[in-house]
């Protein structure tokens, strides 16, 4: 938690003067505490967005979610806040997993380049295979190259 606020500060200091860039989609990678992989997003208004990941999981199975974003702008020009609904679909060598997601995150496009870094919780609900909640542990960091 220390390491996120350090990072959230740093992140404030160097938007306080600076201009946003908007983009349509961004493509780049997530490291998190459960779950890592490729992500994509699609912003499809200044409020909404498509988001969609490709990970691996800590018992080495795959996942595909897809987040529905609600999105406001926050703290500085640069700064969004996104939440929003999403599902998984998740496989491995001996399990299926079907279930609904929820995100809450912090992106900051870096005005000058074309890069927008973002941390974020994604707590799941599985439905098939075991019922279970996932939701004390995925924190994640991202880096996505948007265009």
């Amino acid at each position: 938690m220390k390491k996120i606020t350090i990072l959230l500060s740093m992140l404030l200091m160097c938007a306080l003067s600076a201009n946003a860039q908007n983009y349509d989609w961004a493509v780049g990678f997530r490291g998190g505490v459960r779950t890592s992989g490729m992500t994509v997003r699609h912003n499809i208004s200044a409020y909404n967005a498509w988001e969609g990941s490709f990970s691996a999981s800590y018992d080495e199975g795959y996942h595909f979610t897809g987040y529905y974003d609600f999105m406001a702008p926050v703290i500085g020009e640069g700064f969004t806040f996104y939440y929003g609904p999403g599902v998984h679909l998740g496989f491995g060598s001996e399990y299926f997993a079907f279930g609904i997601d929820g995100i809450v995150g912090l992106e900051y496009q870096v005005p000058s380049v074309p890069i927008a870094f973002s941390v974020d919780y994604r707590p799941s609900l599985n439905f098939v295979e075991d019922f279970a909640f996932f939701g004390d542990i995925d924190f994640g960091f991202g880096v996505k190259f948007c265009f």
